[in-house]
């Protein structure tokens, strides 16, 4: 399996993820605030230091520095509808693709994603520490999206989703991603 194979080519479709968990994540229910163990999954794999340095404005460079990993690549910007996106992608130690989103008009940020590959994180204890979920599609299109709850940090509003979804992989395996959404 090569992970880093036709990433750039998911771009657009990582893009249309983003935008139909984006609008999923405001039909959840009661704001609740994430839990103490659903911070610590989200810092001990996906990068939460770092996205929350992004979210506060650092500089893409030195945040991506923060996490330890020194071969990120930048794989490209994709705009659709009134999403802009920026990905870049380690692959050592193991798979990580932090992408980066804005508003297209304003460049106002929305939020940041962390995408990790199943295997290399416990997501069968996560998805138990969610408040609440939604699916769509079926088979290997099928993905299932998390509320972890709403947390700040920083001053920052934060909704911490989770998606989970095999379609951008063929389904022999899964990817997980972590999303950290300001709200107004």
């Amino acid at each position: 399996m090569t992970v880093g194979s036709g990433i750039k080519s998911t771009l657009v479709l990582v893009l249309l993820s983003f935008l139909v968990t984006l609008s999923v994540s405001t039909s959840f229910a009661d704001a609740r605030s994430i839990k103490s163990k659903s911070l610590e999954f989200a810092s001990d794999y996906f990068a939460y230091p770092t996205a929350m340095e992004l979210l506060s404005g650092q500089k893409i460079d030195a945040a991506l520095k923060q996490t330890g990993r020194n071969d990120f690549q930048f794989l490209g910007e994709g705009t659709q509808g009134p999403v802009t996106q920026s990905a870049y992608l380690s692959l050592k130690p193991q798979f990580m693709m932090i992408t980066v989103s804005s508003s297209a008009g304003s460049g106002q940020l929305m939020g940041v994603s962390v995408t990790r590959i199943d295997k290399d994180v416990p997501f069968s204890d996560i998805k138990y520490q969610a408040f609440d979920s939604s699916s769509s599609g079926s088979g290997k299109n099928k993905a299932m999206i998390f509320f972890m709850g709403d947390g700040s940090s920083g001053g920052l509003s934060v909704r911490h989703l989770i998606q989970e979804t095999g379609q951008y992989t063929g389904g022999n395996y899964s990817q997980v991603s972590w999303l950290y959404t300001l709200k107004n």
